[in-house]
């Protein structure tokens, strides 16, 4: 088991933070089983594929030729290789010409062999159970299923491994152990402080919400306000 990120919009945006992008924002796309494999631990960043070939085509042609040090910057390491199956999303000139001049190898998978992709088939099916039972157990409609899936590859990232030598594959990558204190049940009743967005002072403070997991740009929680029906 390794580090997975697999969430909308988050899935795209975990390959392209490690070489150029890391604040980029994409829509919401479903996923498949491309996997980049880093050098750093055996693990797999699983990445959406339907209607990714025109988003990596426009992103691609605009890079500049020579890569950013965005992932020698957060882990001081660099991406060798990307191993995927033959979709045309990646196995196209701009991907080639972009591995290429960032010294990464592209490896493809033998046609309608899925086998040889099996880490990435594994985890994809691991992380599907987890999304749906954090679902099903919230009582949530399918249209969180972003927000599940999300907190599911966090989860995960957190859990003991016997795939690596370190504890979990957030220890392999940051190389110290992950909190647990700040983790909360995926679905339930949440009140965030409101307090400085309110109209006056004798407004109220707080406001019911449900908690659909955790952001991963601020240091706070995702939530869904029931009464204006946004997070």
């Amino acid at each position: 088991m390794g580090l997975v990120f697999l969430s909308p919009p988050w899935g795209m945006q975990a390959l392209l933070a490690l070489f150029v992008f890391p604040m980029i924002r994409l829509p919401d796309v479903h996923f498949s089983d491309v996997t980049a494999r880093g050098p750093f631990t055996p693990s797999s960043f699983h990445l959406p594929l339907p209607r990714l070939r025109l988003l990596l085509h426009q992103l691609l042609s605009s890079l500049p030729p020579l890569p950013l040090p965005s992932t020698a910057a957060l882990f001081g390491l660099t991406i060798k290789a990307v191993q995927c199956d033959n979709g045309r999303e990646f196995d196209n000139n701009a991907s080639r010409s972009f591995f290429l001049t960032r010294g990464v190898q592209l490896r493809m998978s033998c046609p309608y062999t899925s086998a040889q992709n099996g880490k990435a088939e594994r985890m994809i099916r691991t992380t599907n159970d987890v999304m749906c039972t954090l679902l099903f157990q919230a009582s949530l409609p399918a249209r969180f299923w972003a927000e599940s899936l999300h907190t599911a590859t966090y989860l995960i990232n957190r859990l003991p491994s016997t795939a690596s030598l370190a504890p979990t594959p957030h220890h392999a990558l940051f190389g110290t152990p992950p909190r647990y204190d700040h983790l909360r049940v995926f679905g339930c009743a949440c009140y965030p402080n409101t307090s400085a967005t309110a109209p006056h002072k004798l407004a109220p403070r707080s406001t019911r919400c449900v908690f659909l997991g955790y952001s991963p740009d601020h240091k706070g929680y995702r939530c869904f306000d029931l009464t204006s029906r946004g997070s």
